[in-house]
């Protein structure tokens, strides 16, 4: 991912007049959602949009973007104009009306804009800095061997352009990402899981105790993104930290997620796999919960743009899925999970954490590091059944060696990832074909990755 340099702003200041101010204010992506990858087949792809930075407000906006006429058809036309296309789904995005309705148009052949209009100047809805869902558009696959070759419009005519919430100045993009790489994961916390349920318990949620903004930015996760949510979604149990490695010690990218009741990681609109902006290619993937001791994944696993329920990394069915002799705790119903009792997160089940910690705070009730079955309540069962079941056990997981740039912006510092299955035989999966960049020229002549292949953004931004 580049950022935009200073020539490409001075050139698009000279363009538009000196009149307007350039701000470097938010990020676009896309998210593929479904590859059928056959002729006739759907392509849905959702567009997401971030700030990146605090506090910016948007006004009007035209996201427009080209495609491959070769390898899918445009939406079909809904009217009232012969230009208005269908969207197959309009997410919450205008938040009780700040915007008209959203409209996609097709400005040339090959090529579309979502068009997102201010009500009243000065009304604009401040944008996360997690990546929202704006709007998912569903084409038809033309050709599943020729390339989708999505590309954000970086150069007139039908630039991209996003104005400010007072309408008087436009902003430029901090970055233009591909598509998302997608990690579809699947956990258990040992805490709140109710055993022969397949499930866990959402006490805190009913009880409004999860924060808005995530609980990672300390000691000892100190992870940097400013992931925050508007309202926490439904069926949601924690928040978790998710990592990616490219080996056993080295971090690539980091960002938080929700885990659901059924186990499911998901991205912070609570239904989508978590999504990092790194290459496609094989990962080990960390879960960090702050309670829980955490869990890499035993070997490296294949990262791509699209997920399928069976391309699903399942952590819960089997002792080997993580790294490690016996990282994980079997419960009564044979199934695992995260061992809880690590109060500090400090890796480490150990005395300080129930004679500091929960001695601290038994009897008090909300979102406490002690209360280890995450029942909205620190009693006397947080100690002597469950901290006193794991204590004297630490993480597998390895040191950290190196830790790289944050590669993406899953909210401020993450990104944007895809689990499509276990590499590198961990002897209960099989290995899933990698995507990676020096493939992606080559798609043609591999099956199955067609459709997924999509080139770098544009260089540089020069406006209309």
């Amino acid at each position: 991912m580049k950022k935009l340099h200073l020539c490409n702003i001075l050139v698009a200041l000279l363009i538009f007049s000196a009149t307007h101010i350039f701000a470097q204010d938010y990020d676009l992506q896309f998210r593929v959602d479904r590859d059928d990858d056959v002729a006739a087949g759907f392509y849905d792809v959702t567009i997401q949009l971030a700030a990146s930075s605090a506090n910016f407000k948007m006004g009007s906006a035209n996201l427009v973007f080209d495609f491959n006429t070769a390898a899918l058809s445009a939406p079909s036309t809904i009217g009232p104009g012969p230009d208005s296309l269908q969207i197959q789904t309009i997410h919450n995005f205008s938040n009780g009306g700040k915007y008209q309705k959203i409209r996609l148009t097709s400005p040339a052949s090959g090529r579309l804009s979502l068009n997102i209009e201010l009500n009243t100047p000065g009304s604009g809805d401040t944008l996360l800095q997690a990546y929202t869902d704006v709007a998912t558009v569903r084409f038809t696959i033309v050709n599943a061997s020729e390339t989708a070759d999505l590309a954000w419009r970086t150069s007139s005519p039908n630039a991209t352009i996003v104005f400010d919430d007072t309408e008087s100045s436009m902003v430029a993009s901090d970055e233009l990402n591909g598509p998302a790489t997608l990690a579809n994961l699947r956990v258990f916390l040992e805490g709140p899981y109710v055993s022969g349920g397949d499930s866990m318990t959402t006490s805190l949620l009913q009880n409004s105790a999860i924060p808005l903004s995530h609980p990672y930015g300390g000691a000892p996760w100190n992870y940097a993104g400013t992931d925050t949510v508007k309202a926490v979604p439904d069926s949601i149990v924690d928040w978790l930290l998710v990592e990616l490695r490219s080996n056993q010690t080295t971090v690539s990218a980091q960002r938080t997620a929700f885990l659901k009741r059924d186990g499911s990681i998901v991205d912070l609109n609570g239904t989508s796999p978590v999504t990092f902006n790194v290459a496609d290619g094989f990962y080990y993937v960390v879960i960090y919960h702050r309670n829980h001791l955490a869990i890499m994944t035993a070997d490296s696993i294949s990262l791509a743009d699209t997920v399928s329920a069976s391309g699903q990394y399942n952590f819960t069915d089997a002792q080997a899925k993580a790294f490690g002799a016996s990282p994980m705790k079997v419960a009564a119903d044979g199934n695992f999970a995260l061992k809880t009792g690590d109060a500090d997160g400090d890796g480490q089940i150990q005395n300080d954490d129930k004679n500091t910690n929960w001695t601290n705070q038994v009897g008090q009730s909300g979102y406490r590091d002690a209360d280890f079955n995450m029942n909205n309540q620190v009693q006397n069962d947080d100690k002597n059944t469950y901290w006193t079941g794991n204590v004297g056990n630490g993480t597998q997981v390895p040191d950290v060696a190196t830790k790289m740039a944050p590669g993406g912006k899953g909210a401020s510092g993450g990104g944007n990832a895809v689990v499509a299955g276990v590499g590198n035989g961990s002897g209960t999966d099989q290995v899933v074909k990698s995507n990676n960049s020096k493939n992606r020229k080559k798609a043609k002549v591999k099956s199955g990755r067609k459709l997924r292949d999509f080139p770098k953004k544009k260089k540089e931004v020069e406006d209309q």
